[in-house]
C-alpha cells in the first residue's frame, strides 16, 4: 500500500492541489476516504452530512474502516454510498475498489482527518483531490470541527448551543474513559458521578461503555457493562446502545462525539482540554 500510494501520488503532479469552491460546485461527483481515530471519524462523517446537505446535486462514495461503517451509515444522508475496507487484509477488496474507481471516475477526492496513506491511495483515483495532510496546519486552540470544514470549503457555524438536561431520563449510558489516560475518570470520581446520576434520576437504568481491559478501573461500583470491539458487529451493537439512551454522559473521546451527531442529548466532561476546541459549534 505505501508503494503503491507513493507512486500514484507522484504520477498525480498537479492534480494534489487546493480544491476551490468553484472546483465542488462544478463537480458531479465526490469521493471521501476516511481511515482515522475514532473521533475524528465520527467528527468527519457528521461534517460530510453537512457538505451533502449543501452540495446535494452530486454523487457521492464514502470508503472507510469496517469498524467506523456502521457509523457512517447512521450518520450519513442515504444519498451517500458506503463502503467498508478492512486495510490489513482485504488484498481482493482493495482490487475490487481500485478497479470501480477507476471506471467511476469521480471529479473530486477528500480525506480529512485522515493522515494514512491508504485513504490519500483512494482519493488519488479523483480528476482533483487535495491530502488532508497537505491542508493547512492550524494551531491546537482551532476547533477540531472548523478545521474540517476549511479543509471541505464548508461556512463556518455561529455557536447556538441549546439543549439542556431531560427532566427525565430511563436509559443513561456512561462513558468515562478515553484511550488518552489524562482524560479519563478516576474511581472516585466515576463513584461520584453515578451517585450524582443515581439521586438527579431515581427511576434510571445506567451502563457503562468501556473496554475489557477498563473493567478493574470500575472496581465495585454496582453499574452495567458494555464492552467495545473492534469490529463491525461491536459497533452497532454500541451504536444501538446509543441510540436507545436518553442521556449521554462521557469524556472527552469519540463517544461523545457520536451521541451528539445522533441528537441524544449529552453532557461532556472536560480535563486537560477545552470544550470549545473540541465540541461543535451546534453541540447538544
Amino acid at each position: 500500500m505505501k508503494r503503491l500510494t507513493r507512486k500514484r501520488l507522484e504520477a498525480a503532479g498537479a492534480r494534489n492541489a487546493p480544491v476551490t469552491g468553484t472546483d465542488i460546485a462544478q463537480a458531479r461527483s465526490v469521493l471521501f476516504a476516511v481511515f482515522a481515530r475514532y473521533g475524528d471519524s465520527v467528527i468527519t462523517f457528521k461534517l460530510l452530512r453537512e457538505f451533502a446537505r449543501t452540495y446535494s446535486d452530486k454523487k457521492y462514495l464514502l470508503i472507510t474502516s469496517p469498524q467506523a461503517l456502521p457509523y457512517a451509515e447512521a450518520i450519513l444522508p442515504p444519498g451517500i454510498r458506503c463502503v467498508g475496507f478492512d486495510k490489513h487484509r482485504d488484498v481482493i477488496g482493495l482490487w475490487r475498489l481500485t478497479r470501480q474507481l477507476k471506471r467511476e471516475s469521480f471529479d473530486i477526492g477528500f480525506n480529512p482527518w485522515s493522515h494514512g496513506l491508504e485513504s490519500e491511495y483512494f482519493i488519488s483515483f479523483a480528476r482533483r483531490f487535495h491530502t488532508y495532510g497537505a491542508f493547512a496546519d492550524f494551531p491546537r486552540t482551532h476547533n477540531l470541527y472548523d478545521r474540517a470544514r476549511s479543509y471541505l470549503g464548508l461556512a463556518a457555524k455561529p455557536a447556538a448551543l441549546t439543549r439542556k438536561l431531560p427532566v427525565q431520563a430511563k436509559r443513561i449510558l456512561v462513558s468515562p474513559f478515553s484511550t488518552d489516560v489524562r482524560k479519563s475518570l478516576n474511581h472516585d470520581d466515576l463513584k461520584k458521578l453515578v451517585a450524582w446520576l443515581g439521586k438527579r434520576y431515581p427511576e434510571a437504568s445506567m451502563a457503562l461503555a468501556l473496554f475489557p481491559e477498563e473493567d478493574e478501573k470500575v472496581g465495585d461500583i454496582p453499574i452495567a457493562r458494555f464492552h467495545f470491539g473492534k469490529s463491525r458487529k461491536r459497533s452497532r451493537a454500541f451504536l444501538k446502545l446509543v441510540k436507545g439512551s436518553d442521556l449521554f454522559v462521557g469524556v472527552d473521546a469519540g463517544p461523545l462525539h457520536l451521541a451528539d451527531a445522533l441528537g441524544v442529548s449529552s453532557v461532556g466532561l472536560f480535563g486537560p482540554t477545552a470544550p470549545e476546541t473540541i465540541l461543535d459549534r451546534d453541540s447538544g
